[in-house]
């Protein structure tokens, strides 16, 4: 099992591990559904007992999460792998590489292609490298860094000054 730390508490540590249901050993506490039996129309593979009378399905790739207090429940894989982030060391959140969107904002076109204003918008990739995608011709171009995209469009105008600039979205 791997531990995870839940993104808006970094006390909040649990154990979780991914129910592949093509892969054996099952997680602890998943039971497969009879063979010969009936089965739910949600498309689980089994399920897990959690009062004598009450069972939770299990769908294939759901996490199987085990809290602080030893409970243990399938939790929505889209759903954990937002919330939480693996630990590589207790308390310390694995580093994921993250991106980060911008707008191309033009206040000169010389050329008269793309206009002005906000004219695109791209995407700086953790590598470094950058995805420009032109809002009016709706085409985009890649670029191995941000300064070579600058570079190519935010150009010098007649006065001297930068006919564009990059605005981050976040």
């Amino acid at each position: 099992m791997t531990k995870y730390q839940f993104q808006d508490n970094p006390d909040d540590i649990v154990e979780a591990e991914l129910f592949e249901p093509h892969k054996n050993p099952w997680p602890v506490g998943v039971i497969p559904w009879p063979e010969n039996g009936p089965r739910p129309k949600d498309m689980s593979w089994g399920y897990m007992q959690t009062t004598p009378k009450d069972r939770v399905h299990v769908l294939p790739y759901d996490y199987i999460v085990t809290d602080s207090l030893g409970t243990r429940a399938p939790v929505d894989h889209k759903y954990f792998e937002k919330m939480y982030h693996p630990v590589i060391a207790l308390g310390t959140p694995a580093q994921v590489p993250s991106f980060r969107r911008f707008k191309l904002v033009r206040t000169t076109d010389i050329t008269g292609i793309s206009g002005t204003g906000e004219i695109a918008v791209g995407v700086q990739w953790p590598d470094q490298s950058a995805t420009l995608f032109w809002l009016k011709t709706e085409t985009n171009g890649y670029y191995k860094s941000l300064d070579q995209l600058q570079q190519i469009h935010c150009y010098n105008d007649a006065s001297g000054q930068p006919n564009a600039r990059v605005e981050w979205i976040d």
